[in-house]
């Protein structure tokens, strides 16, 4: 639009250049999406987290999974957003490449919107469906004499007679007093407020007491003679107390050192209290009902699936179909208004080349929803998507750059593509966003790109590579993203004719959890890995 504005209306070509190099669009590009990204994402974080757009932890992820549950998602919106708007800003909005390469990020994002809206209405009502039954699993068990009701008044009594053994056993009186949290927190734990132990964790002045609860259990096997003559001369059962000691030990070892920041750290400190030391078996029980209720659930919502819906998001097989469909109408409108050439270069080889003829647009259909779904499959931890498709962007815009320009093309014997130069502007505000993106994503996440985010960010790789005629190069610097989804492949594919597991989980960063490296470990990893394909897929132009 500025180029428009300089150039065609005001007609000062004569007097400003600047702007006619797309070197300083595509920095000017970059510095305006991280503005807007800087500035955006706090109030849109806030506004997601008021609306109630949380991310569900899925029941066979990884369990440190379970304290990401309710971070807002869909921050794709805000990264789509920070793309468009710079690039319509400092790109010629005469160029064909251009409009097809923001069309295909926004059209795979509107999929992904509606893919992550149902999920969450999905959520809501699995979450409302469950509150009611164990409403009336409590209202069921209240009045009975089983050692597992779970009401409030119980917790209560229970609550009070342990502070109270721990009390006489410290032979000191712990008294429960008022807490002072700050404002911005009062209204997210007013709820979470009741409990004596709750709030005898958040009593500063009480800390010498949490460290003694610690010194009281580090040498285990005395102290487990103490407590269990303690009980006898309370004229306690220790069976009542089932392992008891090793619940408070391996909790206090385990939890007490945890720092909490967000509602959600606090919400499963307290579930954790519930299991460990208030009623554990209570919510050993209650937790299998809730497994049961929302199998019970899931059957009743596959009744209500259709070709486009499935219980938790869209139908894989519709997903699928409108990836092609947009891709394919793209890809052809593409191949009408310019000289798009379907020849497919091999690197490496200086004239191994193969024209695909009209099963190019097939081929570049593929590509694209392959990308789409491998970028989409890759973001499962903090910034592990958003680093490798940053460091992704940059290698496009280098080579979007060189296939773009007559001489450097030449030199290096590499496609030469008109006017495609121009895709180094948005290519360069992609990554850019990503890193806008990335402040707010980097472990722990403030929130997540969703759907709408990694399969728009993904169509727009895929979409770059094919018009920057880097098809097969992508292998390389995209390397990431195709180990991701081969491991998926495999797995699934293996685990269907054989019934074996290749890896621990797909796809493979949740592996590697599994096998006990911290998520930052990982990520980090993929990011060092993404990297070095990045430079490896530079230096082959030059191996020709």
């Amino acid at each position: 639009m500025i180029y428009w504005l300089i150039y065609d209306v005001l007609e000062l070509g004569d007097k400003i250049a600047l702007f006619s190099y797309i070197t300083f669009r595509a920095a000017m590009g970059a510095l305006t999406a991280l503005l807007m990204a800087y500035f955006l994402y706090p109030p849109f974080i806030r506004y997601l987290k008021k609306i109630g757009v949380g991310e569900a932890a899925k029941e066979d992820a990884p369990k440190a999974h379970l304290l990401k549950a309710g971070t807002p998602t869909m921050g794709g919106i805000m990264i789509v957003l920070t793309v468009i708007i710079p690039v319509l800003l400092w790109s010629r909005l005469d160029n064909t490449y251009i409009t097809i390469a923001m069309l295909f990020m926004f059209s795979f994002a509107v999929i992904g919107f509606f893919d992550d809206f149902i999920k969450l209405r999905y959520k809501k009502r699995r979450e409302k469906w469950v509150e009611t039954k164990q409403k009336e699993w409590i209202t069921t068990h209240e009045d009975s004499d089983d050692s597992m009701i779970l009401s409030t008044e119980n917790h209560q009594r229970k609550m009070d007679s342990f502070i109270s053994l721990i009390s006489e056993f410290l032979q000191e009186d712990v008294k429960v007093e008022e807490v002072k949290i700050l404002d911005e927190l009062k209204s997210e734990l007013s709820d979470y407020l009741k409990d004596d132990i709750y709030q005898l964790y958040f009593k500063r002045n009480k800390k010498d007491i949490v460290i003694k609860l610690r010194e009281i259990w580090k040498n285990k096997n005395k102290r487990f003679e103490d407590w269990d003559r303690f009980l006898i001369q309370k004229n306690l059962r220790k069976e009542s107390f089932k392992d008891f000691q090793n619940d408070i030990v391996n909790f206090l070892d385990a939890s007490f050192q945890f720092k909490f920041q967000e509602k959600k750290k606090l919400e499963t400190l307290v579930d954790e209290w519930y299991r460990w030391i208030s009623m554990p078996y209570a919510i050993q029980e209650l937790e299998n009902q809730k497994r049961k209720w929302i199998s019970a659930f899931n059957v009743e919502e596959k009744k209500r699936r259709t070709v486009v819906k499935d219980v938790d998001g869209l139908r894989g097989s519709f997903r699928f179909v409108m990836e092609f469909l947009i891709s394919g109408g793209l890809l052809f409108w593409m191949f009408l208004h310019t000289n798009y050439s379907t020849i497919l270069q091999i690197p490496f080889l200086k004239n191994v080349q193969f024209d695909l003829g009209a099963g190019y647009i097939f081929f570049g259909m593929f590509v694209i929803a392959a990308f789409a779904n491998s970028v989409n499959l890759t973001d499962g931890l903090d910034g592990l998507a958003i680093g490798p498709v940053m460091v992704t962007m940059v290698a496009i815009s280098v080579l979007t750059y060189i296939t773009g320009h007559a001489e450097l093309a030449k030199y290096l014997n590499v496609a030469y593509v008109k006017d495609i130069g121009e895709l180094t502007i948005f290519s360069a505000t992609v990554a850019a966003a990503g890193v806008g993106f990335l402040w707010f994503n980097t472990y722990p996440a403030q929130i997540f790109m969703g759907d709408v985010g990694s399969l728009g960010l993904g169509a727009s790789i895929g979409s770059l590579v094919i018009m920057s005629k880097t098809e097969v190069l992508s292998l390389i610097f995209g390397g990431i993203f195709v180990m991701e989804a081969l491991s998926v492949i495999l797995q699934v594919s293996v685990y269907k004719t054989r019934k074996i597991r290749i890896f621990r989980m797909a796809p493979i960063h949740h592996h590697f959890e599994k096998s006990g490296l911290h998520e930052n470990k990982i990520i980090v990893r993929f990011w060092l890995i993404s990297i070095i394909l990045t430079l490896i897929s530079i230096i082959t132009l030059k191996v020709r």
